[in-house]
């Protein structure tokens, strides 16, 4: 990627720092919307889908869920789910 940019490591970390972000910051919100691009449109198991964002296991990818959205993996996928499931009485 560095290469790509044309920059040395420490030139990008410098660039992001003078915008505001990080590395570090950039890659949580790509797997931020992973994670919800997936929740909402596979059947994927939460084990499975910690795998593919990289988690060691369905503990560290429920606690980064929680601080993104406010709830775990499964409450989000139900509450995705809700309104298909229950359709709204006419």
């Amino acid at each position: 990627m560095v290469r790509a940019l044309c920059l040395a490591p420490r030139g990008l970390r410098r660039k992001l720092d003078q915008e505001g972000s990080s590395l570090r910051a950039i890659l949580d919100e790509l797997r931020q919307q992973l994670a919800e691009q997936l929740l909402r449109s596979t059947n994927m198991k939460i084990g499975e889908l910690a795998f593919h964002l990289g988690d060691a296991d369905t503990a560290s990818l429920t606690r980064a869920f929680r601080r993104w959205f406010g709830m775990s993996p499964g409450q989000f996928r139900q509450t995705q789910a809700a309104p298909a499931d229950h359709p709204s009485p006419d």
